[in-house]
C-alpha cells in the first residue's frame, strides 16, 4: 500500500527547495538589474574609475575607520603628509576636524590623486611613489589602504621610517588578523564584495587582483614594531581584516 502522506509531504519539500532556489535567482537579478541600471557592476576598470563609490561597498568600515583615524589626530597640528592619498577621503575626513591643517598629498596613480584636489583645498600633491624620494616634513603622517602594498624585504623598514619622520602616524588598513593568512583574509574581503556585487567572475576577478598586488602584514607586526621603537599604539577600529590605528611619540610635542 502506498504511503500518500510521506508521497505528499516529500512533495511539499521538494517544492519548498524549488521556491527558495526561484527566490536565490531572482535576487541575483534583482540586485544584477540594480547596480546595471547604476552602471556599477564591479569590474576592476570600474573600481579605479568609480573608487568613491565602490571603496565603502567592498571595505566595509571605510568611512568610520576614515574618520575614527581623523578624529584622533591632535587639533593643534599644522602639516600633514597622506601617504597614498588617493581620491583624498582620508585627508577631506581629517580637514573637517582640523579645517586650517596643510595637507601634503603622495600618490604614484595620477588620476586618483587628481580627484583628491577637488576635495582637500590647498592640497600640495605629488605624484610619484611615497618612496621614490624623501618623505616630506610634516607633523603627521597618515595613510588609508596603503601600507598592504609594501614590498616583504623592505616593510618593515618602511613602515618604521615613515613612523620616526613626525609626531605621529595613523594608518587604515588592510591587515592579517587572528591567525588568518592572506588566503583567509583574501575570503572575509570578497564576502564582503559579495553582499553589493553577486557575481562569480567578479568575485574571482577580485581574488586574483589581490593576491596579484596586494602584501597586508599581520596586525601584531604592525603594533609590535611601533611599540619596540617607543611609539604609544591606540587600535581604534578593527574588524578582520580591516584595523585603523593611531600610533604616537609620548614625548614628542
Amino acid at each position: 500500500m502506498i504511503d500518500l502522506s510521506s508521497s505528499f509531504l516529500a512533495l511539499i519539500v521538494e517544492l519548498l527547495n524549488v521556491y527558495c532556489i526561484l527566490i536565490d535567482i531572482y535576487r541575483l537579478k534583482s540586485y544584477q538589474s540594480k547596480f546595471s541600471d547604476l552602471g556599477m557592476m564591479l569590474t576592476l576598470e570600474k573600481f579605479y574609475t568609480d573608487y568613491d563609490n565602490v571603496a565603502p561597498t567592498i571595505f566595509e568600515p571605510y568611512n568610520r575607520f576614515m574618520h575614527l583615524g581623523a578624529q584622533a589626530i591632535p587639533k593643534d597640528v599644522k602639516k600633514i603628509c597622506d601617504l597614498g592619498i588617493g581620491t583624498g577621503n582620508l585627508s577631506a575626513a581629517i580637514l573637517k576636524y582640523i579645517p586650517d591643517v596643510k595637507i601634503i598629498g603622495i600618490d604614484r596613480y595620477g588620476p586618483f590623486a587628481e580627484k583628491a584636489e577637488s576635495k582637500v583645498a590647498g592640497l600640495s600633491l605629488h605624484i610619484r611613489d611615497i618612496f621614490d624620494g624623501p618623505l616630506p616634513a610634516a607633523d603627521y603622517f597618515v595613510s588609508a589602504l596603503t601600507t598592504h602594498h609594501f614590498e616583504t624585504p623592505t616593510r618593515r623598514d618602511q613602515l618604521e621610517m615613515i613612523a620616526r619622520k613626525g609626531r605621529g602616524f595613523v594608518n587604515f588598513d588592510i591587515m592579517l588578523c587572528d591567525g588568518l593568512n592572506l588566503d583567509g583574509t583574501i575570503d572575509l574581503i570578497v564576502e564582503y564584495a559579495w553582499r553589493t556585487y553577486p557575481c562569480k567572475d567578479t568575485m574571482c576577478e577580485l581574488r586574483n587582483a589581490i593576491k596579484e598586488h596586494d602584501n597586508p602584514m599581520p596586525f601584531e607586526e604592525h603594533i609590535d614594531l611601533l611599540r619596540s621603537i617607543g611609539m604609544k599604539v591606540d587600535v581604534l577600529g578593527k574588524e578582520n581584516p580591516f584595523v585603523v590605528y593611531h600610533a604616537s611619540w609620548p614625548t614628542k610635542n
